[in-house]
């Protein structure tokens, strides 16, 4: 079943991004005519999407994000890989047993969609918080 992380991680006014918080994201990069095809609101979309979306949120990209590829912190605890090339980001969804996010690349201008299982490999990756909006 579908669930969200609690708050805590984030500071107070803050919250991780839901996955379609995260479209949002991804959409409001995208100029292409197939934007809404490219970043559906979907927990279900995969793999590599859109055209240069990815270059876009990255360091010194034009969305002023800049997703440093800080890589991951691997399963046992102490290693650190992927640093300069990779960078994933956390949503606050998840099924059981895997957390949707997406993930930025050295070799590649495009975001790649997926859902991290963290029973089978409980790797650490990165979270961008999101201020809340305030009630109107």
């Amino acid at each position: 079943s579908l669930g969200t992380c609690a708050q805590g991680m984030c500071p107070d006014d803050w919250h991780i991004p839901s996955n379609d918080e995260l479209t949002t994201l991804e959409r409001s990069v995208c100029t292409s005519a197939t934007c809404a095809t490219d970043f559906p609101y979907s927990g279900t979309t995969s793999g590599l999407r859109g055209t240069n979306e990815g270059a876009k949120l990255k360091v010194g990209g034009s969305s002023g994000f800049n997703g440093a590829l800080v890589g991951r912190r691997e399963a046992n605890g102490t290693t650190f890989t992927s640093y300069g090339t990779n960078v994933w980001f956390w949503s606050s969804e998840y099924a059981v047993p895997s957390v949707y996010r997406r993930q930025l690349m050295a070799g590649s201008s495009q975001i790649l969609r997926d859902a991290g299982n963290t029973i089978a490999s409980p790797r650490s990756h990165s979270l961008r918080c999101v201020h809340n909006t305030p009630a109107i």
